[in-house]
């Protein structure tokens, strides 16, 4: 089941976190993403850095295993308009599966 975050700003979004892979770098913080866990889409959405990853420096590459932030406003007929965050990049190496059983 996909956890649901509640941010306490202006607009007040819900926010669902998923598993995605990195499928292709646009720019230095824009990515393309395939999203996996909890619902699969076949369609890559373009995923941008959070303001931690980039004063952090993580470098993001392909084919990396990273949680997203979709605004659940965006979400409609298993497909999504729209942009999401990267918040967490995975270790390198780490699976699906294994993190799926860690949460």
């Amino acid at each position: 089941m996909a956890k649901i975050k509640k941010h306490n700003n202006k607009t007040d979004k819900r926010i669902i976190e998923a598993i995605a892979s990195v499928v292709k770098e646009l720019s230095s913080t824009e990515f393309l993403v395939k999203v996996k866990h909890p619902v699969s889409i076949e369609k890559p959405i373009v995923a941008y850095n959070s303001g931690k990853i980039i004063t952090n420096r993580i470098r993001i590459q392909d084919n990396d295993l990273v949680k997203v932030e979709i605004d659940k406003n965006s979400i409609s007929n298993n497909s999504i308009n729209g942009k999401c965050r990267i918040v967490y990049r995975y270790p390198p190496g780490s699976n699906i599966d294994s993190i799926i059983n860690q949460e």
